[in-house]
């Protein structure tokens, strides 16, 4: 059965659970690394931290849910208030921009030969984005 399933282009029942355990795994490392990154850029820069914390204590100010202790905040919060959120919403894009998490294996096949800025690139070969060009200012002359 192996065989046949290998002949259709089929996953073993190995490789399915390999790759599930992958998926797992890779869900809980992005997310972990993206707030780890995240708490590095407010450990350097506390400006950023009070700017978030003013904003969020301002939003429970104003929504009468200053009095809430943590389990009934951990009940009532969900995507609608987060997303009211638009400072905290902006830190994140700005984090996983500076940081990006999942394109360091994300490569492309070239198509067809061609040539960018002077440089031939043939048909077939593999590319790979520079991840840190997102640091970059102006990266058009």
């Amino acid at each position: 059965m192996e065989n046949h399933m290998k002949s259709n282009n089929w996953l073993s029942e190995d490789e399915v659970i390999g790759d599930t355990l992958m998926f797992m795994i890779a869900e809980c490392e992005t997310t972990s690394t993206a707030l780890a990154y995240a708490t590095y850029v407010l450990a350097k820069h506390p400006n950023i931290l009070k700017k978030l914390r003013n904003e969020i204590d301002e939003f429970f100010l104003n929504n009468d849910m200053n009095d809430m202790n943590d389990e009934k905040i951990k009940e009532y919060l969900d995507y609608d208030i987060i997303v009211q959120l638009s400072y905290m919403n902006m830190f994140i894009l700005e984090v996983l921009r500076m940081f990006p998490i999942a394109n360091i294996t994300i490569q492309r096949r070239v198509m067809e030969n061609t040539i960018v800025q002077g440089i031939n690139i043939e048909k077939g070969e593999h590319l790979e984005s520079n991840r840190n060009i997102n640091e970059q200012a102006v990266i058009a002359p």
